[in-house]
C-alpha cells in the first residue's frame, strides 16, 4: 500500500510537473504574438494621433490665410486706405493659398488681391485729386472728386460681394467638424 500511495504522489508530481512546463511553454508561445499585436495597437493609435495632428497643422495654417485675407479685405473696404505691409500680407496669402486650399479658392484668393489693389491705387488717385480740390478748389476737381468717390463705392461694394462669396467657399475647410472626422 505504501508503495502505491508513493506510487499516486510520484504520478501527481509528474502531472503537475507536465502541467507546469506545458503552461510556460503555452506563456512563452503566446508572448511573442502578444507583444507584436500590443505593437500593432499603439502603431495605430500614433497613426491617427499624426493625422489629427496633420488636420489641426492644416486647419491652423487656412484659419491664418483665412483672418489675413480678411483683415485686408475690411482694411481695403472700410478704411480709407490700405498700406502697403496690408497688400504684402494679402498677397503672400494668395499666394499659399494653393497649398492648403484647392484651385478655386486659389483663384478667389487672386482675384479679391487683384480688386483690393485696384481700390488702393483708386484711393490713391482719390487722395490726389482731393488734395487737388483743396489746393485749387475748382468745380472741374470736386466733380471728378465726387466721380472717384461714387467708383471707389461700387469697387467696394463688389469686393464686399467677392468676399462673402469667398466666405461660402472657404467654409468646409474652416469646419470645427472637420477637425473630428477621421
Amino acid at each position: 500500500m505504501l508503495n502505491t500511495a508513493t506510487e499516486i504522489m510520484d504520478l501527481l508530481l509528474s502531472t503537475y510537473a507536465s502541467q507546469q512546463f506545458d503552461l510556460i511553454k503555452l506563456s512563452s508561445a503566446l508572448s511573442t504574438p502578444l507583444i507584436a499585436l500590443l505593437g500593432v495597437l499603439i502603431a495605430c493609435g500614433q497613426l491617427k494621433t499624426a493625422r489629427r495632428k496633420l488636420k489641426l497643422d492644416l486647419f491652423e495654417k487656412r484659419l491664418e490665410i483665412f483672418q489675413t485675407v480678411s483683415k485686408s479685405l475690411s482694411f481695403a473696404i472700410f478704411e480709407k486706405c490700405s498700406t502697403e505691409e496690408e497688400r504684402l500680407l494679402f498677397w503672400q496669402a494668395a499666394q499659399n493659398s494653393k497649398w492648403l486650399f484647392d484651385e478655386e479658392i486659389s483663384t478667389q484668393l487672386k482675384l479679391l488681391f487683384s480688386e483690393t489693389d485696384k481700390i488702393a491705387r483708386m484711393q490713391e488717385r482719390r487722395n490726389f485729386l482731393a488734395e487737388e480740390f483743396r489746393l485749387k478748389k475748382d468745380a472741374s476737381s470736386q466733380i471728378e472728386l465726387d466721380k472717384m468717390d461714387q467708383m471707389l463705392t461700387e469697387q467696394k461694394k463688389k469686393l464686399a460681394k467677392l468676399q462673402a462669396e469667398l466666405e461660402l467657399s472657404l467654409s468646409p475647410f474652416l469646419s470645427i467638424s472637420s477637425l473630428a472626422k477621421d
